[in-house]
């Protein structure tokens, strides 16, 4: 009888626990994707999970698992007396603790990657993904430069398909760890940079004998990275969306990618006016998107002169680099235009003044998106844009603002001759968060496409 209650247990408690009896492979994959220190404390789950940990195809060290702890009896906060008066604790003694705390918290950090590394490394199994995630505290860097590189050197040497380092905050100088002869990077098709400042000969990374032989998919975010140059490469994200990076490096510089398939910009509108770059010929690049950010305007004070002669007027580089920048992008079918607003100073319809220019013709253009974008008085802007893409098919407005000009009167010949030598291919315009009145307007001057919301 105890045999056979014993029996039903295991047989219940079997069925219970239905993720065990996955086939390790399975069960890997479930666990890549869970942070490393997550993944190591399903060790003690049972047996069954003791050693999964060690070949797990994707490491995910991540400081924030790893906080500044204080103890308890450590009372940093502020203690008030029957008056009301704040009694502080002493300003060295506050600072040696909190100094204690975020020693013990790196401490603790990087015995966790070292000997996860040192293990991972007994596997003997290739790596699918090395991920990253530094934190800095008040500017400050959470943990050493050497510790950083250390980690990446020997998460290289397992020859991973895809990296991703993100250094939160202020960008972190880095060594070109990818030149490492130790390295093996005969896998690795992704990269993914945040916040990271290499520095050393990066051509050697993207040079003619490039360390990078099957390099794919390129993301460089708040990074300095002058120099992009593969033959391989087919996907390119350019992204500078931090103000605390964006003042203190040179961005990019030059892209030549023959084989680039896909290439997005996002980057602040200011930045346009000093920026020196070159693009060689792209000539299977298909789809592009441009997403020009706007700074916040600073909080007004009596303290601000009241002269605004002294800031500069930056538009006539911003148009003139944006227009290079459209320029390569001519043959592409795909497009994706976000932010293009209004200059600063002048108040000029940006979309308008970059049409303007003969460089921004697209003929192969069959897809155009267009994101909180200015289309101009009576949507003329729109309309100079519909003459430029003569085979787009599809059209897309979301949030797009215009403004009605009364005193704009053609004759109906002229609007006849208008629309006769725009874009006949057009067969779907949608329209999100529009009015009204822009929804009639463009299907009284596109009779021919269906709009939609």
């Amino acid at each position: 009888m105890r045999m056979e209650t014993r029996g039903r247990r295991k047989r219940a408690a079997a069925a219970r626990d239905r993720l065990s009896n996955l086939p390790d492979c399975l069960l890997q994959a479930i666990l890549s994707q869970l942070r490393s220190r997550q993944v190591v404390h399903t060790s003690a789950l049972s047996r069954r999970w003791r050693h999964l940990w060690r070949a797990v195809p994707c490491i995910h060290i991540d400081s924030a698992d790893f906080p500044i702890q204080i103890d308890e009896d450590s009372d940093l906060s502020s203690v008030q007396d029957d008056d009301g008066n704040s009694d502080q604790l002493d300003s060295c003694v506050r600072d040696r603790r909190l100094f204690e705390a975020e020693r013990d918290a790196i401490a603790n950090l990087e015995d966790f990657a070292d000997n996860l590394l040192f293990h991972r490394n007994l596997s003997g199994e290739a790596l699918e993904t090395l991920r990253l995630r530094i934190y800095r505290r008040d500017g400050r860097p959470y943990g050493s430069t050497d510790m950083i590189s250390r980690w990446v050197r020997r998460g290289l040497r397992l020859s991973p398909a895809g990296i991703d380092i993100i250094v939160d905050g202020i960008p972190m100088e880095q060594p070109s760890y990818f030149s490492n002869t130790g390295a093996n990077l005969g896998r690795l098709t992704e990269i993914r940079l945040d916040g990271v400042l290499l520095i050393g000969a990066i051509g050697d990374l993207f040079g003619t004998d490039s360390l990078l032989p099957v390099l794919q998919d390129l993301e460089v975010r708040n990074s300095a990275l002058g120099y992009i140059a593969s033959d391989t490469l087919t996907n390119l994200t350019v992204v500078y969306d931090s103000p605390a990076s964006t003042q203190t490096y040179e961005m990019f510089g030059h892209i030549a990618a023959p084989r680039l398939a896909s290439l997005r910009f996002e980057l602040p509108l200011a930045r346009l006016a000093n920026l020196d770059f070159t693009v060689e010929e792209l000539p299977c690049l298909a789809q592009a998107s441009i997403r020009l950010l706007h700074e916040t305007p600073q909080p007004w004070s009596w303290d601000d002169d009241d002269d605004d002669d002294d800031e500069p007027d930056t538009t006539c580089p911003v148009i003139s680099n944006l227009c290079i920048l459209l320029g390569f992008l001519c043959n592409v079918t795909s497009l994706h235009l976000s932010g293009f607003q209004e200059m600063g100073l002048t108040h000029a319809v940006l979309l308008q003044a970059v049409l303007d220019e003969p460089c921004c013709v697209f003929p192969n253009l069959k897809s155009l998106v267009l994101d909180d974008c200015n289309l101009g008085n009576g949507l003329q802007t729109l309309w100079r844009l519909l003459h430029n893409t003569p085979a787009l098919e599809r059209l897309a407005l979301r949030n797009c603002k215009w403004q009605e000009d009364p005193y704009a009167r053609k004759s109906e010949e002229e609007q006849a001759v208008e629309t006769a030598t725009m874009t006949t291919n057009l067969k779907l315009v949608q329209i999100v968060h529009g009015n009204n009145k822009m929804r009639s307007k463009i299907k009284r001057k596109l009779p021919q496409a269906t709009v939609t919301k």
